[in-house]
C-alpha cells in the first residue's frame, strides 16, 4: 500500500512516496479505544508500562494470538490498546514479517513513532516464534527475519 503525493513548486514538479509499512493499524475496530492507528506509547509512563508487559512475559497461543502472562497488568486498560497492536496491526506471517523486513531496509529517512513501536513488538513476537520453532530451517528462517528488522531499526537509531 503506497500514497503517492505530489508536491508543486513554481519550478519543479517531485513525486514523494510515502510508504505505509503496517496498513492494517489503519482500519476501522470497534473492539479498540482507538478506532484508528492505535498507538501503545505516547507518554513516558506508558514506554515504561510496554517495558513491563513485554519483561514480564508475553506467550502466543496455537492462533498465533499474543497475551500477557501477568493477571494483574491484563487488567489495566492499557492492554486493550496492546491487544489490538499485537493481534490485529502487527504481521504474523513470516512472508509479511519478510516484507517489512525489506521495506524497513529502504526505508528513507527515520521512522514515524508508531511505525518504530510497530516494529519493535514485530522483533518481540519474531523472537518468540523463533525460540517456538521445533525444526532447524523453521528457526533459521525466522532468526533471518528477527534480524532483518533488528538491522533496520539500528539503521534508524543510527
Amino acid at each position: 500500500l503506497v500514497a503517492c503525493v505530489y508536491i508543486i513548486h513554481p519550478t519543479t514538479c517531485s513525486l514523494i512516496f510515502l510508504v505505509v509499512f503496517f496498513p492494517s493499524a489503519h482500519r476501522v475496530r470497534r473492539s479498540s479505544p482507538e478506532f484508528l492507528d492505535p498507538v501503545l506509547q505516547k507518554s513516558l509512563s506508558e514506554v515504561e508500562l510496554l517495558y513491563e508487559f513485554l519483561s514480564t512475559g508475553v506467550q502466543i497461543d496455537q492462533n498465533s494470538k499474543l497475551t500477557i502472562r501477568d493477571p494483574e497488568l491484563s487488567s489495566l486498560r492499557k492492554p486493550t490498546t496492546f491487544d489490538v497492536v499485537c493481534n490485529d496491526v502487527i504481521p504474523k506471517a513470516i512472508s509479511d514479517i519478510r516484507r517489512l523486513g525489506d521495506q524497513l531496509s529502504r526505508a528513507p529517512g527515520p521512522l514515524k513513532r508508531e511505525d518504530f513501536e510497530r516494529t519493535v513488538l514485530t522483533m518481540a513476537y519474531t523472537a518468540l516464534k523463533t525460540s517456538k520453532s521445533e525444526n532447524e530451517n523453521q528457526r533459521k528462517v525466522w532468526m533471518e527475519s528477527l534480524t532483518k528488522l533488528f538491522v533496520a531499526l539500528r539503521k534508524d537509531l543510527m
